[in-house]
């Protein structure tokens, strides 16, 4: 007889997991560790002191912590059931810290504060390089290219020395012979000067001394004007005195004819005086042609001041004849002033006008002009 095996209930051995289960979930050191570098913790705790802090954000924060930590108490059946993985995966992430550690030691040291003056060391020395390279390069650029630029300029320029000593005694010889007035005197070029800067102040000196003759020119001019002016009115009463009547020609004839003689004198006096003063300026300024008094000008001149004398003498001829009667004397002193007087006359004023139109002009031109980028003077 058969006998039938007995059937024994079997329980499994592996743990399932029970609210009753009391161990805890495995460590992760490896957030502890992460955390606990200065640098991370110094920002995790700017962050959640921000947080904190700010009106708009306190409530939402805090919120969010206490579900985070209601959702991590709520995994933690789970995290139990996978200790032994999650050790294993702490255990290798420990490891590649580590390895970083050894190779960059000081970004697990270091704070904000040691970061801020390593900046603030770093700009510095930086800084200090930047300036000494400057410094080098520019005394560099000193010692090679300036200085070197500098010695061959001042040689070219000491060559120039003789050609601006013949110029400043050619200026010399100028002045010396236009007769400069008291209280313009020539300036000595100094010998430290460059030669540009002597030549420079050798041609203001000279352009200064032009223009001195020019002015004094003009105002022997204006009042050689003022004396044609002064004998065409006495010529104008003595035509008009000799076509009026016997009596009236009789009694200013002598006054009128004296006065006439006197004018032509001084004006033939004066003419001269002009026409050497002309030809004086005109060898003085040979080396420059476009300051030169044309030569039919002089020559206007000296010629007008031979007429005067002539005409001046004849008219005392007239006047100082005993035997002539007076009504003759009177004809032919007017005869004498509308032929010879008159047209000398109206000549003198048309190259007085001339001139002092030239002088005026050449006035303007010559006068020195300051340039205003460079000081150079033109």
């Amino acid at each position: 007889m058969k006998t039938q095996p007995k059937t024994e209930t079997q329980t499994s051995t592996i743990p399932m997991p029970s609210n009753a289960d009391s161990s805890p979930p495995p460590e992760l050191t490896i957030f502890t560790r992460v955390a606990c570098i200065p640098l991370i913790s110094s920002s995790l705790g700017t962050v959640n002191e921000t947080l904190l802090n700010n009106a708009y954000t306190r409530a939402p924060y805090s919120t969010a912590r206490e579900l985070s930590t209601t959702a991590y108490k709520y995994t933690e059946p789970v995290q139990i059931q996978l200790a032994p993985i999650l050790l294993r995966a702490d255990g290798f992430a420990n490891k590649a810290v580590d390895i970083v550690e050894s190779r960059y030691p000081s970004a697990f040291t270091a704070t904000p504060d040691d970061i801020i003056s390593y900046v603030r060391e770093t700009q510095k020395s930086y800084s200090d390089y930047v300036r000494q390279r400057r410094e080098s390069a520019t005394k560099a650029i000193d010692e090679k290219v300036r200085t070197p630029a500098i010695h061959v300029a001042e040689g070219i320029d000491q060559r120039f020395a003789p050609i601006v000593d013949y110029f400043q005694n050619a200026v010399s010889r100028i002045n010396s012979n236009a007769s400069t007035p008291a209280g313009s005197p020539i300036r000595e070029s100094s010998p430290s000067r460059y030669q540009y800067q002597r030549a420079l102040a050798l041609t203001k000196d000279l352009q200064e001394s032009l223009l001195i003759m020019s002015n004094e020119q003009l105002k022997q001019l204006q009042s050689h004007s003022v004396l044609v002016q002064r004998a065409s009115e006495t010529a104008q009463s003595i035509t008009a005195v000799t076509t009026s009547s016997i009596s009236t020609a009789q009694a200013r004839i002598h006054t009128l004819s004296d006065n006439m003689l006197n004018e032509l004198k001084n004006l033939s006096s004066q003419v001269h005086d002009i026409s050497t003063s002309l030809q004086n300026s005109a060898s003085a300024t040979l080396r420059d042609p476009s300051s030169q008094i044309p030569p039919q000008v002089q020559q206007t001149y000296a010629e007008l001041s031979t007429h005067l004398s002539a005409t001046a003498a004849d008219l005392h001829k007239i006047i100082t004849t005993k035997d002539m009667p007076l009504q003759e004397k009177v004809s032919r002193v007017g005869t004498q002033v509308r032929e010879s007087v008159n047209p000398l006359l109206d000549s003198l004023k048309q190259n007085l006008s001339d001139l002092l139109a030239r002088g005026k002009s050449s006035t303007e031109d010559s006068a020195p002009s300051i340039n205003g980028i460079n000081g150079t003077v033109h």
